[in-house]
């Protein structure tokens, strides 16, 4: 196995930005609060929701994003998701699902109702396995709370269906004041702080399961609202985005797995690792201060183990790269030099932009609009594997990379210097909190439940999840005026879409 002196050009790029990045994830995984979602729009949300409901599955490989083409003959979606074999079967579902929603838009207005209703059963039906995941973390964080055992009883079925929409139909309904009541009541000693937990924890689990239900609705109202996108109804096509090699893991890391932890290579890897090194090859030559940000590091080394956390990436098994699906069909529309519909060059998700996804969006020369983001890092994260430093692609992805490792570098000095631990964890998708509860809740939610052992927002979902309200325009259409009927207080699948009251700009469920 080479040495780090004896790789080529490119691979040399590559450990460049990814021993920074290992650093920067063994000091903390969340990087921040998420970011606001871009300024509403009838398309973001479309596409942000669609690729939602292609998002069958927990745990990151069914991750899924949309660009909307402009084609001369006809509209394109083009889509991707984490997982290339997943992508070809959300396409399909998109396809059919795109086809349902045509059928209804030219229904009488008498026939949409038991059409809209089929249209969120099938939905519902190809995210059975989310679902079901879903309903059990939800009943997790019930069993914690005797204040809450009407509500376990409530959630002990095992429709799936059903489940969602019972959620959805109490997401307004449960508020830290009934359960302190019902707390004061039942003689139990539980403090406001841990009530407030545990109803941050159960709103969210039931803001997941409510939006398979909001979802659909969403998108059949915003097709019927907006004539520009009942257009790309009338002649669409559905296609995946043709999958591109993902780089390798650096090659001195796959050494420190494969040698012999005694031997020269894996001692000379080691030293490679040492955090200290990591530091020196960091900051800025000449820096007047160097010597304060190795003390700095000195005192986190010893408080947090930091060159522990380092091995321990090095040598993770599932430390395996991925181009994530938002950048796949970022890179397919630039090296393509495709047109985005309307000339607005969204990307929507199913999940909000990781970290590393964000700083590749905001660095790429299409200026893409800028996306929400949940600053989740992420190390199986990659890019398109080319031939060498010869490929004609090599200066646009170093450029890249290198304003990248820029922020990377940054973020890690700054921390580093603070001497600051790990930034409290959230859930890759964050949940609304309308008015009504948010002085209750002003004093945050504890640490949900981590699993980092996937790559892309691999714990919780995200996606367009305001509840906002039919705009005006809409009310002089009577296609609008049809989908309200549909989605009316008499109906069964009933829907708040008039009027903000579920204001969500932080990207979560709004309940």
């Amino acid at each position: 196995m080479r040495g780090p002196k004896h790789l080529d050009k490119y691979s040399k790029l590559w450990n460049r930005f990814y021993k920074p990045l290992i650093l920067l994830r063994v000091l903390g995984q969340t990087r921040g609060d998420h970011s606001p979602r871009p300024q509403e729009q009838p398309l973001y949300r479309v596409l942000g929701n669609l690729s939602y409901l292609c998002d069958y599955d927990k745990g990151g490989s069914t991750t899924t994003a949309i660009g909307l083409e402009d084609n001369p003959v006809k509209y394109k979606f083009w889509i991707a998701s984490n997982d290339a074999k997943k992508a070809t079967e959300n396409a399909k579902f998109l396809k059919s699902a795109l086809s349902d929603v045509k059928e209804i838009m030219t229904l009488a207005e008498g026939s949409r109702t038991e059409a809209a209703e089929r249209f969120i059963r099938k939905c519902l039906g190809h995210a059975k396995k989310r679902i079901e995941k879903e309903v059990k973390l939800l009943r997790k964080e019930i069993e914690h709370y005797t204040e809450l055992a009407s509500l376990h009883q409530d959630f002990s079925g095992s429709n799936s269906s059903d489940l969602c929409r019972h959620a959805y139909n109490i997401r307004h309904k449960i508020s830290l004041k009934t359960l302190e009541t019902e707390s004061a009541g039942s003689g139990n000693k539980v403090t406001r702080r841990d009530l407030s937990s545990g109803f941050n924890a159960v709103r969210h689990r039931l803001g997941r399961l409510a939006h398979h239900i909001r979802a659909p609705k969403q998108v059949l109202a915003d097709f019927s609202t907006f004539s520009h996108l009942q257009n790309v109804l009338a002649e669409f096509e559905v296609s995946v985005v043709p999958r591109a090699p993902c780089v390798k893991r650096p090659e001195y890391v796959q050494a420190s797995i494969q040698t012999n932890p005694s031997s020269h290579i894996m001692g000379h890897n080691h030293k490679l690792a040492d955090i200290f090194g990591m530091l020196n090859r960091m900051l800025p030559s000449g820096l007047s201060n160097s010597h304060d940000y190795r003390t700095a590091l000195e005192v986190m080394e010893r408080k947090y183990h930091i060159q522990e956390g380092v091995n321990g990436h090095y040598r993770d098994k599932n430390f395996n790269p991925v181009i994530h699906a938002e950048v796949q069909v970022l890179d397919h529309f630039y090296s393509a030099k495709l047109q985005y519909f309307e000339d607005d060059r969204y990307i929507g998700c199913s999940k909000a932009a990781c970290y590393c996804c964000h700083l590749y969006i905001l660095n790429h020369p299409a200026r893409c609009v800028e996306p929400q983001t949940s600053k989740k890092l992420y190390l199986n994260w990659g890019l398109r594997a080319l031939s060498g430093a010869g490929d004609q692609l090599y200066v646009q992805q170093r450029d890249i990379l290198n304003k990248m490792v820029e922020t990377i570098r940054e973020d890690a000095l700054d921390q580093v210097i603070r001497k600051a631990g790990p930034i409290r964890w959230h859930a890759d998708s964050q949940t609304g909190i309308t008015q009504e509860i948010e002085a209750e809740c002003a004093e945050g939610s504890e640490k949900l439940s981590k699993d980092d052992t996937s790559c892309h927002n691999s714990s919780d979902d995200g996606g367009s999840e305001d509840e906002t309200g039919v705009y005006a325009d809409s009310l002089e259409s009577p296609a609008a005026l049809s989908t309200m009927a549909i989605l009316s207080a008499n109906s069964p699948i009933t829907a708040h879409f008039v009027g903000n009251e579920d204001s969500d700009s932080d990207g979560g469920v709004a309940l």
